[in-house]
């Protein structure tokens, strides 16, 4: 594991990515004409696999949207709006090439980086 990752899913996960996520979230999302409601979930949701398992932390992306579908499902959210989250999740990644065909994932992937660089001291 490398120390960007070390540091983005330890103590400070919440405080020092997370959260600040969830502020830059509330101004992205009417900007990007995106679901607020969505991102916030997408927001939530989009390092769940790495923190409850360092072992899936370098595809935590892909195994993030796997458990979005399972979490979401299992408190009956609108499938079509799942899929939305899912496709977010798997392809927020700024060091992973994947489309993104919503503007929910176009907001995601751009609260996930501004964080990363707002938080780099953390690093």
């Amino acid at each position: 594991m490398n120390s960007f990752h070390a540091a983005t899913v330890g103590f400070g996960i919440w405080s020092h990515h997370i959260r600040p996520m969830i502020d830059t979230a509330r101004e992205l999302a009417p900007l990007y004409d995106a679901d607020l409601e969505m991102v916030l979930l997408c927001v939530l949701l989009h390092d769940y696999a790495g923190i409850s398992n360092i072992a899936l932390i370098e595809e935590h992306h892909e195994h993030g949207a796997d458990e979005a579908r399972r979490i979401l499902s299992a408190h009956a959210y609108p499938v079509d709006r799942i899929t939305i989250i899912s496709d977010a999740i798997l392809v927020h990644r700024g060091s992973i090439l994947g489309e993104k065909n919503t503007n929910e994932a176009r907001c995601l992937a751009d609260c996930d980086a501004i964080s990363h660089i707002q938080q780099f001291p953390s690093l």
